[in-house]
């Protein structure tokens, strides 16, 4: 199944998707309360995590120790994909802004499932594209624009390139 969203480039253009979900079964849900760490520094993501209902804020950590927001999260985004690349002190960090539900499926278990349906691995490539293009033109944003534009686009949620589910497969993974 794919999903039509508008160009990362911010043209007229529409570009099907593959929707993950299509391809993902159900996998366990997992409570978060507010401000409870999902994954940190010392305990590090081991899987893809699907939100159901609430926000995530995800930051990294550099070496001077500092907080660097990478994003926010909310109902039916992905986040955790650094799990994929093994890496053994990725520093980030992921926690709950409010009460959240969340599926998760370990790198483990994408491996397996992607071995068997290769249209999953064409979805999670194209989530993370997307995500890559989203940081380039937030980064370019940062010398164009001014505080204010950032902030108004940034509050209206108007970003290019955001992945939302279609209402079938929301109400397939709310059964």
């Amino acid at each position: 199944m794919a999903t039509m969203v508008g160009s990362a480039v911010g043209d007229a253009r529409q570009t099907m998707l593959e929707d993950p979900l299509a391809h993902l079964p159900c996998s366990t849900v997992v409570r978060y309360k507010k401000g409870q760490s999902i994954y940190n520094e010392e305990q590090r993501s081991t899987g893809l995590y699907l939100i159901i209902d609430g926000r995530v804020k995800v930051c990294r950590i550099p070496e001077d120790g500092h907080q660097v927001m990478l994003d926010i999260y909310r109902a039916d985004d992905f986040f955790g994909e650094s799990a994929l690349l093994g890496l053994t002190n990725p520093a980030e960090r992921a926690t709950a802004l409010e009460n959240t539900e969340a599926m998760m499926w370990t790198t483990a278990e994408l491996e397996a499932i992607a071995a068997k349906r290769a249209r999953l691995a064409v979805a999670l490539w194209q989530i993370l594209a997307q995500r890559s293009i989203e940081f380039a033109q937030r980064i370019e944003s940062f010398s164009r624009d001014n505080v204010s534009h950032r902030l108004a686009r940034s509050l209206s949620g108007c970003q290019n390139g955001w992945v939302r589910l279609t209402k079938a497969a929301r109400s397939r993974w709310r059964r």
